[in-house]
């Protein structure tokens, strides 16, 4: 695997070529649009990130958050519902009603991770010390 990272064009591209539905490259763009306004806000604080990851990691994220910027590109995407930011219940419950009521154990992973991203909050909120969104 090439350590390059791929450009934002080249991350369109890829949602393209593999037929993304519209609704999901739009929900992508404004998580980007929000993971790079926290990554800024880090920034000026004086904390090391990436943009460029930041900008590609929705392509690729899963699994176990290892980098900063794969934290916050996670983050984001839990604060954005269709093109709207929300807060994080807001959004959980959206999960749970859209995955979990036919699928117990999804519910039951939902409302496990739930508390993880709280803490992912506190944890990016104390780099700034301030309201991100």
């Amino acid at each position: 695997m090439s350590d390059k990272v791929p450009s934002e064009e080249e991350c369109m591209e890829l949602l393209k070529q593999y037929n993304v539905p519209e609704n999901i490259v739009e929900h992508s763009i404004r998580v980007k649009e929000v993971a790079l306004k926290i990554a800024r806000a880090l920034k000026e604080k004086g904390v090391n990130v990436d943009e460029r990851l930041v900008v590609a990691a929705e392509a690729i994220l899963n699994g176990e958050l290892k980098t900063l910027e794969e934290k916050i590109v996670y983050y984001a995407d839990k604060r954005v519902l269709g093109g709207k930011i929300v807060s994080l219940k807001e959004r959980f419950d959206y999960l749970k009603e859209r995955y979990g009521l036919k699928n117990k154990e999804m519910k039951k992973n939902i409302e496990k991770s739930y508390p993880k991203v709280v803490e992912l909050e506190k944890e990016l909120l104390g780099w700034t010390q301030k309201k991100l969104l």
